[in-house]
């Protein structure tokens, strides 16, 4: 709830001067032309790809039969018939590798198919930033496709992303109780939500804990991109928006929970499979996306209709929020992170000490006849960029 009031900042700021990111901003002239618009757009070439991989029947992810399969992956299905095809009808047990040694990286050797799916065929990943490796062919075709969609939706303007937005915040939410649902019934998953609802307070006097949370809270709202100061200059001039400031916090909240819990229940499960506990589950950022899910589609009915309704479900959500894993890791915490943080606080400041609380105030009142409290104007003038300067 600490992101409220930057929340609040950039609707009131885009719903008065009805302008967009980089117009908004004449009301403090030193501070025009600030703006920041970043598309990530190796994630939905990624959610493309996997979409393509949808139609094929066994799903890739779903056994240890493909070329780039190592001898220590582990599935969910027999591999009964490598050459001539995969009998994926008898289903066996999964449990007979509980014991992994480590490697000289020490991680576990042995990976479900989904995870080798994703870092030996999608990524085809190499030992470290180093290495950068060749472009993917099939990735760059769907960068290209990713890239044609977003110039689409640039160009048809808010009219048909605000139409999209109908589906794009139901069907997930919808998908991810399915997933929790499904999840919780799976081995495993018990030890994952413990994992998830129980607090190591070791863990969390750890700073980057703190740092990859508060980079979390910035892009799962969108603060500092220009995305909310565009879609609330669209919004009446009577509209409330510290009370939509509320709902869009509380409603992000109470999603990435449900999130959280279909996430560990099966994080649960895949480090049973593995045979590890969940805290030594080595998989963060990006790359839980593109593990966790796959996982749970394999264990759902109709397995190929369910795989290409989430990730073309996906591909639209990372629309509306408008190359390699090394490098957009890089990138992600050495310039997408920071430069979000800073300007969110410029915008508190800008806002708080340059155009005025008080002004801000006046400015309020005009729209729907009263002032807010006032301690929603000390968090926007000190509170906030204490805690995003902290934060960083």
């Amino acid at each position: 709830m600490g992101t409220v009031p930057v929340v609040f900042l950039e609707m009131v700021i885009g719903q008065f001067s009805e302008r967009g990111p980089v117009e908004v901003w004449n009301l403090c002239p030193a501070f025009k032309g600030r703006k920041t618009l970043w598309v990530k757009s190796s994630i939905p070439s990624w959610f493309v790809y996997y979409f393509y991989a949808s139609f094929s029947n066994p799903l890739p992810w779903a056994h240890c039969g493909n070329e780039w399969n190592t001898p220590s992956c582990i599935s969910q299905h027999a591999d009964v018939n490598t050459t001539t095809g995969l009998n994926m009808t008898e289903e066996v047990t999964i449990y007979t590798m509980a014991n992994h040694t480590a490697d000289i990286n020490g991680t576990v050797a042995g990976m479900t198919a989904a995870e080798e799916f994703w870092r030996f065929q999608v990524l085809q990943i190499t030992d470290g930033l180093e290495t950068i490796g060749t472009i993917r062919l099939p990735l760059l075709i769907c960068l290209a496709f990713t890239c044609s969609l977003i110039f689409l939706c640039v160009f048809r303007g808010i009219k048909v992303t605000g139409k999209l937005v109908y589906v794009t915040v139901a069907i997930p939410c919808i998908l991810v109780t399915i997933f929790l649902i499904r999840g919780c019934l799976l081995p495993g998953s018990a030890d994952g939500i413990y994992f998830y609802i129980v607090p190591n307070f070791e863990i969390l006097s750890r700073p980057q804990v703190w740092i990859e949370g508060c980079n979390f809270a910035l892009y799962s709202l969108g603060l500092g991109m220009g995305s909310i100061v565009t879609l609330s200059s669209h919004s009446k001039f009577r509209n409330n928006c510290f009370r939509d400031s509320i709902i869009v916090c509380i409603g992000d909240m109470l999603v990435t929970l449900l999130i959280g819990f279909a996430f560990f229940a099966i994080i649960g499960h895949v480090a049973y499979q593995r045979g590890v506990t969940v805290e030594a589950f080595e998989s963060s950022g990006f790359n839980l996306a593109f593990i966790v899910f796959p996982q749970v589609l394999n264990y759902l009915p109709l397995p190929q209709l369910w795989s290409a309704l989430t990730f073309l479900t996906l591909i639209t959500l990372e629309l509306d929020t408008l190359g390699g894993m090394y490098v957009l890791t890089l990138v992600d915490w050495f310039a997408y992170f920071p430069s979000n943080v800073l300007f969110s606080t410029l915008e508190c400041i800008v806002v708080g000490w340059c155009y005025g609380t008080d002004r801000l105030q006046r400015d309020i009142k005009s729209m729907w006849g009263k002032a807010i409290p006032r301690i929603m104007m000390i968090a926007i003038k000190c509170v906030c960029p204490m805690l995003l300067v902290v934060g960083d």
